[in-house]
């Protein structure tokens, strides 16, 4: 998913299209439904295995890959 921008669609109906941020805006889809991703991304396990990395960077990472 890296790169890409996560998309949501209504859980009534999904013609429409929109990013991260106009589904957080609006909270609710306009046909009344709820937000839903069209696709989870896949997680990369070994980065949550590493001792180096603190939550700050973890949260970040997580972040970046959601609201890219």
């Amino acid at each position: 998913m890296e790169g890409k921008n996560l998309y949501y669609r209504s859980t009534r109906e999904d013609k429409k299209r929109v990013l991260s941020a106009e589904a957080i805006i609006k909270g609710i889809a306009d046909d009344g439904g709820l937000f839903v991703p069209e696709s989870i991304p896949r997680v990369d396990k070994d980065i949550y295995k590493s001792k180096s990395t603190d939550y700050k960077e973890l949260a970040f990472f997580d972040n970046e890959r959601i609201f890219n």
